[in-house]
């Protein structure tokens, strides 16, 4: 029997042997005819041959105006409010990449899964704008502030996509810094201010006087709230001289899609951190620069005074200020009735018991593998930046907002072991009510959005591909450490007082 099965085998190999054969006598005999063929002349260099005549008339127009319809100016103002340029720019069309970073999701998590090509710089996970348009060698990423060039946007789903007005000089990013370029004095700039409060009003009124008679070449927007507010019509000076020479949009437009149509290049904040997180929530993708005026309750993100306004504003203008990126948590929530549009956000998502008296059982999964089950009032995945906020007062940690992570913290766990913890942002997390949980959950994204959450449910949060940047007054962590000592009062107390002489 074993006799009889080498033989079958050895059958079988020379079967093999013999297809193999037959496979390179037919390459051979198709190469045969190629080897034989006269080399053909070589071309003076002098001549080229006649190029394919380019399909001009195939190219496709960008299409007609966006279809933003004149909003009638309040009664109180006379004049146009909505003269919005309704093409987009050229310098957020033109380039094309030349150089990105890994397609894999690294430590910091701020890439996409889409391809993408590698360079020599894919392993620092700090590199995050692109360079495009350009043949110069990758070194010249690293040129000083002053003498580097802009960084275009890209066309892409890439790592922090069209952040167009950052530039990056070194592999840190608490020093890159704001380059206009071509548009330097000719800005579209969106003014936001902290509604309800008459003293930020009179703020507001004196800082838009003052940048359109100083900056009479670019344009400024307002939401259509602040022209309709009765404090502004009853001022008759500020609604002739300054009111009729700002843009707004019609009330009845959707304000994400007006937004996404205007290619803001600076927003200036007036109020308080709820005002930010406002501002950051109407860009879900593309974030301009912000620019922050502490005038709210607490401030602990805006580190700019009111009183140094206009030489704040100069040089934010000419391009002279230190820029931090922040990072953004992207939540989408999937039901058994289907996914929810994606949110990103910029302090944290809490999902907690709501209004029900009993505990919440919450299912947490890290990369897709189970991690723990919560039973208590909730859970916060906080970004860095959200870490100084609900995320510590329930006994998390205060993290740089350089630090590529995630926050989780329990809020009142049923167990006394359940500590918080600090995961890198390249992670997925997913936290989802169980079958047989006994009630239901809320969730909620930088306190809005709040929605239920059902048996079977579960929310997906990953790293979003559109940060936040922040102008610093100094740097990053020098603001950080001030707004500790200044909000928080972080580590404040008298000095021990030495001994005495024996």
């Amino acid at each position: 029997e074993g006799e009889g099965k080498k033989e079958v085998e050895k059958v079988m190999a020379e079967e093999r042997g013999e297809r193999q054969d037959d496979k390179q006598q037919v390459f051979f005999e198709q190469m045969e005819p190629q080897r034989q063929q006269p080399e053909q002349p070589e071309q003076p260099q002098g001549l080229k041959a006649a190029a394919p005549a380019s399909a001009a008339g195939s190219t496709s127009s960008t299409g007609s105006s966006t279809g933003i319809a004149p909003a009638p100016p309040p009664s109180c103002v006379e004049g146009d409010h909505t003269q919005i340029d309704r093409e987009p720019r050229p310098d957020m069309l033109q380039g094309e990449p030349r150089m990105q970073m890994s397609a894999t999701r690294s430590v910091d998590g701020f890439s996409d899964n889409e391809p993408a090509e590698e360079d020599n710089y894919h392993m620092d996970r700090r590199l995050s704008f692109l360079c495009l348009g350009s043949d110069e060698e990758d070194e010249s990423l690293l040129k000083p502030a002053r003498g580097g060039r802009r960084i275009t946007p890209a066309k892409n789903r890439s790592l922090y996509r069209k952040m167009s007005r950052v530039h990056r000089t070194t592999r840190s990013l608490s020093q890159a810094t704001l380059d206009w370029g071509d548009q330097r004095g000719r800005l579209r700039v969106l003014l936001m201010r902290k509604h309800r409060d008459p003293a930020v009003l009179a703020n507001f009124k004196k800082l838009s006087a003052y940048v359109i008679e100083t900056y009479p070449d670019s344009t400024f927007f307002v939401e259509p709230s602040v022209l309709e507010d009765h404090l502004v019509c009853l001022d008759e000076k500020y609604v002739t001289q300054t009111a009729t020479k700002l843009h707004t949009w019609p009330a009845t437009e959707d304000t994400f899609q007006v937004i996404r149509r205007l290619h803001i290049d600076l927003v200036v904040c007036l109020g308080g951190d709820g005002t930010l997180l406002f501002t950051t929530s109407l860009f879900q993708e593309l974030v301009p620069p912000i620019l922050s005026f502490s005038l709210g309750s607490l401030g602990f993100l805006t580190p700019f005074d009111f009183a140094d306004h206009e030489q704040v504003l100069h040089d934010v203008f000419r391009g002279n200020s230190v820029v931090t990126v922040r990072m953004r948590l992207q939540c989408e929530l999937f039901r058994r009735t289907g996914n929810t549009r994606p949110v990103q956000v910029m302090n944290e998502i809490v999902i907690d018991r709501g209004p029900s008296p009993f505990l919440t059982q919450l299912e947490v999964l890290i990369g897709g593998r189970s991690c723990t089950t919560l039973q208590g009032d909730g859970l916060i995945i906080a970004t860095p930046t959200g870490s100084t906020a609900y995320s510590v007062a329930a006994g998390g940690s205060m993290v740089h907002p350089h630090v590529p992570c995630f926050l989780l913290t329990p809020i009142c766990p049923h167990s006394l072991s359940f500590r918080p913890i600090v995961v890198p942002s390249s992670v997925e997390i997913t936290v989802q009510v169980p079958l047989d949980s006994r009630n239901t959950a809320w969730v909620s994204m930088d306190g809005k959005n709040r929605e239920q959450l059902y048996q079977g449910d579960h929310v997906r949060v990953t790293c979003s591909s559109w940060p936040v940047p922040t102008i610093n007054k100094a740097d990053a962590t020098q603001d950080w450490f001030e707004s500790l000592g200044r909000c928080l009062h972080w580590n404040e107390r008298q000095h021990q007082r030495p001994f005495g002489p024996p």
